[in-house]
């Protein structure tokens, strides 16, 4: 079993070297981004599939981000294991069906991500979908006073590792009971998925997007649900494929929702480092939620 599958990667990887297609990625920094625009909608309805804000957090920036995770590493409570590594904060997709937990956690997250960079990382990324929408409102999702959400979240992906195999945002709606919980506040119709590289390993880790959406996925592959993910994962791994290669305090915001993609292989002794979350229309479309 261990041969046939280092085959059949050796198959895919040989394969996505060829079979390749763009998505055309605008790339901006934060001051080009057109004063009146409908960019964060464009992606959310798969009219554009994303954008890449250059430079969004500075050198300096990122400088004093790993100053502050060296310095304040045994402070930090909310590290926990992950299929892929270790996460400041574990996601909503991993949470217990109550969210008692997640909804405790989620103003400590906050307060321990903010420490990391001294400053507000949420706000800092609740100004660029500001920009990306006109001016419409953008807020963390809550339910209730009590019951806010994570802004976002941290990643520490594993050196060596496997990254993130073949997803969609919009197929975990269907499986992760607390996910469901977003959707009396938010449009589900879409979602988008948002993260900066901190630190790049030295090879992999790469952004892998696949031309195929969610909605065209055959309805039989769809209902495998988890028992038949490795015959899903085959019929991705089949189609035209691009790698989308952010730069350290880049920041890339794409429609997970509706677009397979996976985070591929890393390669050498450093860790990728991200910072990330997802957003999208609240109900009604008159201002806009973020939530990891």
């Amino acid at each position: 079993m261990h041969l046939r599958k280092k085959l059949e990667d050796l198959y895919f990887k040989v394969l996505h070297s060829i079979n390749t297609t763009s998505f055309g990625f605008k790339e901006l920094s934060i001051n080009e981004i057109p004063k009146e625009n409908q960019l964060f909608a464009n992606i959310f309805n798969s009219k554009e599939s994303g954008i890449i804000i250059k430079n969004f957090l500075s050198a300096d920036e990122i400088k004093t981000f790993f100053k502050n995770m060296e310095m304040y590493k045994d402070e930090l409570t909310l590290w926990r294991e992950t299929h892929f590594g270790t996460a400041l904060g574990g996601g909503l997709q991993d949470a217990d069906p109550n969210m008692k937990k997640y909804f405790q956690n989620a103003p400590k997250l906050k307060q321990e991500i903010n420490k990391l960079f001294g400053f507000d990382i949420d706000s800092r990324i609740i100004s660029a979908f500001q920009k990306l929408s006109d001016g419409l409102p953008v807020e963390i999702a809550k339910l209730s006073e009590n019951e806010q959400f994570a802004g976002c979240n941290l990643r520490i992906f594993n050196v060596q590792g496997e990254g993130l195999p073949e997803h969609v945002g919009l197929g975990f709606f269907d499986d992760h009971a607390p996910l469901k919980s977003l959707e009396v506040m938010v449009d589900i119709s879409g979602q988008l998925s948002f993260f900066i590289p901190l630190q790049l390993p030295q090879a992999g880790g790469h952004l892998r997007l696949y031309d195929l959406m969610y909605e065209d996925m055959p309805d039989t592959l769809k209902q495998l649900g988890k028992d038949g993910y490795f015959t899903v994962q085959r019929f991705v791994r089949q189609r035209k494929t691009q790698l989308i290669k952010p730069g350290a305090g880049d920041l890339l915001i794409f429609n997970g929702g509706h677009i397979w993609h996976r985070i591929t292989k890393t390669y050498g002794p450093i860790p990728r480092i991200t910072v990330g979350g997802f957003a999208n229309f609240s109900t009604d479309r008159s201002k806009i939620m973020i939530w990891s």
